[in-house]
């Protein structure tokens, strides 16, 4: 009995290990050689920051536009969306989920939404 349990071992394993080596095979044939993918897991903080470097320079150049004599209300305006914008694709790119998503896009876009709703009111010349 100890015979026949030994045997369907062995069967099993020499059943896994041409599994395993088909799958082996079925991998290597389905991958391109020198093609390597752009988008990988480990690849997402690299991307990540990326994005953040990205919304440094807009910063940057918002409080370049600032001190070069640009209407403050339309630097506060340019700076706010894109920093938004920013920010959305920043939480989509980090891997998070529709609902961890969903309440910080409601605030951004309540955000956006005030600062292209907001007029920018002229002070009175006396």
């Amino acid at each position: 009995m100890s015979q026949t349990i030994a045997e369907q071992l062995q069967a099993q394993t020499a059943s896994l290990a041409a599994a395993r080596t088909a799958m082996t095979e079925q991998a290597a044939a389905s991958a391109t050689p020198g093609k390597i993918p752009w988008w990988s897991v480990t690849d997402a903080m690299t991307i990540s920051a990326s994005i953040l470097l990205f919304g440094l320079l807009v910063m940057g150049l918002a409080t370049w536009a600032l001190r070069h004599g640009i209407a403050a209300g339309l630097v506060l305006r340019l700076f706010g969306m894109l920093t938004i914008i920013v920010l959305a694709v920043f939480l989509v790119v980090a891997g998070y989920d529709s609902q961890q998503i969903a309440p910080v896009t409601g605030l951004l876009g309540t955000l956006a939404g005030y600062l292209v709703g907001r007029s920018v009111q002229e002070q009175p010349k006396s």
